[in-house]
């Protein structure tokens, strides 16, 4: 038979060092001395099974109980985060405690950096923090946290975190400075601030607590610093020395913000040019978006030539070379001896159209530069389609231009020059044939008709239109 164990709680004791600090992952080590209503020693393997610690707010993870002793056993206790509250161990026996419940304070582990955190604010997937303008700031949080997470470290664990920077591209020793602020949530938390970053380009952070790289994701130490707003001092333009009258002439602007960087705060930049020993005669151009981050000032030359001054200002203050002298030459086209030729052979609908326009003077001199690309063109004029052609210029008083026909049969190029404002002709106008071009099934239907009767045989009239990809009619007797 199995006789009923019967613990008298009341003499029974559950002990633990007095205002116990305890280390977060560590084991506590308390004594459990238990004893039946006759004061007996209990010695039984089944203790083991019907005692569980309790605590306030801790979870307590581990325990084991371990005999050593008449009625003497040793109770271990493990935690993994960190604060203060009372243990006590309870009896499933008994339904209730031994003993009074015993204040333990749990501090945090070592620190692990593999369980500690580094986040700069807004960080995603690729180079996403973006800091608009030099000098700004970057906030990072750093957690130093133990094996479980918990908050860890402190004065001294701070002093060894470092933070490396990367400059993508180009000049990765760009300098730079940063400081640490404490976190108002926590006292181990820091605040990383990456300050005073002059040099625009894509960075990234490599932080280490000593010498061990911080997990997780790069992507989330990225960040990109952008140009600031417009210096005068550091910026500058160019202008070629001569154009063509009539046509555009661009400048490159260059707009540095006041540590070299492209500036990317661009307010009004005015770009405008007056010719030299005429009066009134002031032209205002635009400013565009350029290639490789420049800014391109553009604008039309006078028809009657002369000495054009350029100038650009930022909100009144010139950039440096203050002011481009271009010398403006004006043409005199004869269009009736120009000419407009095409290569040889058979254009192919949908493909490239090769055309060399020809200027000249009416002493038969090439005349044109590349100013003048900007106002040549040419117009296809079939079925009631027109298209524009890119111009290109090949040297002094030749440019080519690139059509893409679509619509086959004879086509009529006719090329022009806007020196005036508006079109004029150029003499010579070439006539070409088109042909389809491959055959394009998603173009080609098939639609049958009727239902005939052949010889006692009853078959479908279909009729197949095959299309190119401009829905001209294709194909031959072999296709």
């Amino acid at each position: 038979g199995i006789l009923p164990l019967q613990l008298s709680m009341s003499e029974s004791s559950f002990t633990c060092d007095s205002g116990l600090i305890a280390t977060v992952g560590s084991p506590i080590e308390c004594t459990l001395v238990v004893v039946d209503v006759e004061s007996a020693p209990v010695n039984s393997d089944s203790i083991k099974s019907v005692l569980t610690p309790q605590s306030d707010t801790v979870p307590l993870t581990s325990t084991s109980v371990e005999f050593m002793a008449d009625g003497i056993y040793r109770v271990s206790v493990v935690a993994l985060k960190a604060g203060e509250t009372r243990i006590s161990l309870f009896s499933y026996l008994s339904d209730s405690i031994f003993g009074e419940p015993i204040q333990v304070e749990f501090i945090p582990g070592p620190v692990n950096v593999g369980k500690s955190l580094f986040s700069c604010e807004h960080g995603k997937s690729g180079v996403q923090n973006v800091i608009a303008g030099y000098g700004n700031e970057l906030r990072c949080e750093i957690s130093l946290l133990d094996e479980y997470e918990n908050s860890a470290g402190n004065e001294e664990s701070l002093s060894l975190i470092s933070v490396e920077s990367i400059l993508f591209e180009e000049n990765p020793n760009a300098s730079y400075t940063f400081q640490w602020t404490r976190s108002a949530s926590s006292n181990i938390d820091a605040l990383f601030v990456l300050k005073d970053v002059y040099k625009s380009g894509a960075w990234q952070l490599k932080p280490t607590w000593r010498g061990t790289d911080f997990t997780g994701d790069p992507a989330m130490w990225q960040f990109v610093v952008l140009g600031g707003s417009v210096s005068s001092e550091l910026s500058w333009f160019q202008c070629p020395d001569k154009a063509t009258g009539g046509a555009y002439v661009h400048c490159d602007i260059f707009a540095k913000d006041e540590f070299g960087n492209v500036a990317t705060i661009v307010p009004s930049i005015a770009f405008s040019g007056i010719l030299k020993n005429s009066t009134g005669l002031s032209q205002r151009g635009v400013v565009e978006k350029g290639t490789n981050e420049v800014l391109v000032g553009k604008l039309r030359t006078p028809t009657s030539g002369g000495l054009l001054r350029v100038r650009v200002t930022l909100m009144g203050t010139s950039l440096h070379p203050g002011v481009s002298n271009i010398s403006v030459t004006p043409i005199e086209i004869a269009e009736s001896t120009s000419t407009l030729v095409c290569d040889d052979g058979i254009a192919v609908a949908g493909e490239t159209l090769m055309c060399t326009v020809s200027l000249v003077n009416r002493d038969g001199a090439a005349v044109g530069d590349e100013s003048l690309s900007s106002l040549l063109g040419a117009d296809i004029r079939n079925m009631g389609y027109k298209l524009v052609p890119s111009v290109s210029f090949v040297r002094e008083g030749v440019f080519m231009l690139s059509i893409i026909p679509v619509v086959s049969g004879q086509v009529s190029l006719e090329a022009f020059h806007k020196l005036k404002g508006m079109p004029i002709q150029i003499g010579l106008v070439t006539v070409r044939e088109v042909v389809n071009g491959p055959i394009n099934l998603e173009k080609s239907t098939m639609r049958c008709i009727k239902t005939i009767s052949v010889k006692e045989s009853r078959e479908k009239l279909c009729s197949l239109v095959i299309k190119d990809a401009y829905g001209n009619n294709a194909g031959t007797e072999m296709d």
